[in-house]
């Protein structure tokens, strides 16, 4: 006999790092709202902004985190990182110095997230509109040493930013499910994290 099976209200939290200037400000309000805005104050410490999906018969509620980029934030913001399921690094094409930050951003992130979510990383150009760009082959070059998924993007014209935000929340979404069988459904809330199912597999690992 088939049973109903109730659908989950799952939460997803990303964690939206780079440099000042980089747009992510302006690549959250372009995916979440689909609106962009010339000129914004720079994000101070850090703010965020949320997007309701339906994934199959799953309600997918995805919390962004936007950091600041400033230095002087750095110990404010570090602190947001620890219960992130994901992590989103923009820089801008059209700026060498943010494009050489990368290493640092990454680093960042995997000396303040739980490891089981270092996979869950991914890189986004910005500003695709620009002119004057980075060349491509130094971008794919520096990609394929760090084997991170990469998108391009313009939050200005929305080029790519459904589809970069999509394709990690689909990712994540997947992982989750995969981990939920593996908690027998019918000992799973009905509303969850990714993190509170990552946490019950982990305490029913033998310690010997």
């Amino acid at each position: 006999m088939m049973t109903n099976i109730e659908p989950l209200e799952i939460i997803f939290k990303y964690i939206l790092i780079g440099d000042l200037g980089s747009g992510k400000t302006s690549l959250i309000n372009r995916y979440i709202n689909d609106n962009y805005v010339e000129n914004y104050i720079c994000t101070i410490g850090v703010d965020f902004m949320t997007k309701t999906i339906k994934i199959d018969n799953d309600i997918v509620k995805i919390q962004i985190w936007d950091t600041a980029g400033m230095e002087k934030y750095q110990n404010i913001t570090t602190s947001y990182y620890r219960s992130a399921n994901a992590g989103i690094i923009l820089f801008d094409l059209s700026n060498r110095d943010s494009f050489n930050s990368l290493d640092r951003w990454i680093n960042t992130f995997y000396e303040n997230t739980n490891p089981l979510n270092h996979t869950s990383l991914i890189i986004i150009g910005n500003k695709k509109d620009k002119e004057d760009k980075i060349p491509d082959e130094e971008i794919w070059q520096y990609i394929s040493t760090r084997k991170l998924e990469y998108y391009e993007t313009s939050a200005k014209t929305g080029e790519g930013v459904i589809e970069a935000l999509d394709n990690l929340t689909n990712r994540l979404y997947k992982k989750f499910k995969l981990q939920n069988r593996k908690t027998s459904i019918n000992k799973v809330p009905k509303k969850l994290s990714l993190q509170r199912i990552e946490s019950k597999i982990d305490s029913n690992k033998c310690s010997c």
